[in-house]
């Protein structure tokens, strides 16, 4: 999944009851910050999905803003963080996510996709894009019904649809 994608997801997830929607979408979108500055900035990493998107980064920070949360008093926060992030492991699933690097290294791709998109060496994935477009506009399409109609949940909004 692509950024747009991340995005969206997260916004749709974070309609649940008792989910932080900030949390949620910061949840959702570390794992490709984190792997993406590695690999493209810092040129730490072979891959640009890598240690965000590994069982060790998803139990490290939680436990990290479990222990922030806990100490700024925002309730919810940590179960939102991690909503957020499996959220966006799930949008990851159609690719190998390597989860348990180092220990394995199934799922480890050497390289970068968007790089060698813009290089012409990799097909642009157009149905994927397509998907995440629509994805994006059905997130839209909810907030902007949730805000009409004044509804504060996914539930809410959905029984108040004709």
């Amino acid at each position: 999944m692509i950024f747009l994608g991340h995005i969206a997801s997260a916004l749709m997830a974070s309609r649940l009851p008792g989910v932080d929607r900030r949390m949620a979408l910061a949840g959702a979108l570390f794992p490709d910050l984190l792997d993406k500055s590695l690999h493209w900035v810092l040129g730490a990493t072979p891959s640009d999905r890598l240690w965000g998107h590994t069982l060790w980064s998803v139990l490290g920070s939680t436990v990290a803003v479990g222990a922030l949360c806990r100490a700024v008093g925002r309730r919810n926060g940590t179960r939102s963080w991690l909503w957020g992030y499996a959220v966006h492991l799930l949008g990851d699933v159609t690719a190998p996510i390597p989860l348990l690097y180092p220990l394995s290294t199934r799922g480890v791709y050497r390289g970068a996709r968007m790089r060698e998109m813009l290089a012409g060496e990799r097909c642009f994935p157009w149905r994927v894009a397509a998907s995440e477009v629509l994805l994006l506009l059905a997130a839209v399409a909810l907030e902007r019904h949730v805000r009409w109609n004044g509804s504060g949940t996914h539930d809410q909004a959905m029984e108040n649809m004709p």
